[in-house]
């Protein structure tokens, strides 16, 4: 409905509310009689909701009660549901009909022309734009991205009008790269400042430029989210300058990592013992993070990972 677009789909706003019809039985059986839960207006209260009503229903049963098929509310304050109106009887809802509103009378009918007073579902169908599970798939098979990402990409405002402008700017087999580093660096960056990337203020052409960096190994994520918060607050540099004059370049030198790991490890000598006692991830994180601040972030930090793992070994 939101990329058609005929609603805005806004749970949040009361612009959409859902009904959850729930029934219980005991294994064996047949289904048991539902009840209706209506107007929820978040996840949460679906959730609650059908908790709730589930909890009843089986406690009823046990009690040796009967399920009536009814409509009920959810008190969001209570976290129950409540009795509204008995579907036993037949509903009487005075439907009238609306003289502005004649038959709406269908047909499918492909490449022809139909009466005007039919709406051809055919014509309709051309006309649409293209739908989100079509566009995941596009995703997938012309970028070579896997689905978690097309998801991803589809559910975050602006990603991928963001990620297509500057794909036209860089070679199709960049794509992976290149929404990872929208991920791990644009998004982040953007939502400190509560802004999406529909309203991001930096032009395709410079994030090109950034991602460029990035994967000619001249700069890792961690500085490259600092050069897009700085062009983010107007810095009118390329990020190659800023780069320069901030001395950001990536250190890949193993010499330069070994050294660095060392002497962390030395420092971190508590650190390095529980590891080796316990194994555990967090004191490898820990030292990570020890080389990361040393470093201001500009080592490799994955030939940092290889390396500390070596020395822990020994």
């Amino acid at each position: 409905m939101k990329y058609v677009p005929t609603h805005l789909v806004s749970i949040s706003e009361g612009s959409l509310r859902v009904d959850a019809n729930i029934s219980v039985n005991r294994h064996g059986e047949g289904l048991g009689t539902r009840t209706e839960v209506k107007n929820l207006n978040s996840v949460r209260a679906l959730v609650n909701a059908i908790e709730f009503e589930v909890r009843r229903q089986i406690q009823v049963i046990e009690a040796g009660g009967v399920i009536v098929n009814e409509t009920r509310s959810y008190d969001s304050q209570m976290k129950e549901t409540l009795p509204m109106r008995d579907k036993e009887v037949k509903q009487d809802y005075r439907f009238m009909p609306e003289p502005n509103l004649p038959p709406l009378r269908l047909v499918d009918i492909p490449d022809e022309e139909a009466d005007s007073a039919l709406v051809n579902i055919a014509q309709v169908r051309q006309r649409l734009p293209e739908l989100p599970e079509m566009k995941r798939q596009r995703l997938v098979q012309k970028f070579n991205l896997n689905i978690g990402m097309a998801i991803l990409i589809m559910n975050t405002p602006g990603f991928l009008t963001y990620f297509e402008s500057v794909m036209e700017l860089l070679p199709l087999p960049s794509g992976v790269r290149v929404a990872k580093v929208l991920h791990k660096v644009a998004i982040p960056a953007l939502s400190e400042q509560d802004i999406d990337l529909d309203s991001c203020p930096i032009p395709h052409h410079v994030f090109a430029e950034l991602y460029k960096l990035v994967e000619s190994d001249t700069l890792n994520l961690v500085k490259a989210h600092e050069v897009f918060i700085l062009l983010l607050n107007g810095d009118s540099r390329n990020p190659a300058q800023i780069v320069t004059d901030k001395v950001w370049m990536k250190v890949n030198d193993d010499e330069a990592i070994s050294t660095i790991c060392l002497q962390i490890l030395s420092e971190n000598s508590a650190v390095r013992a529980k590891y080796k006692t316990t194994k555990h991830e967090k004191h490898v994180n820990k030292l990570m993070g020890a080389v990361r601040k040393a470093t201001a972030g500009k080592y490799d930090m994955r030939k940092v990972d290889i390396c500390l793992r070596k020395f822990l070994q020994e």
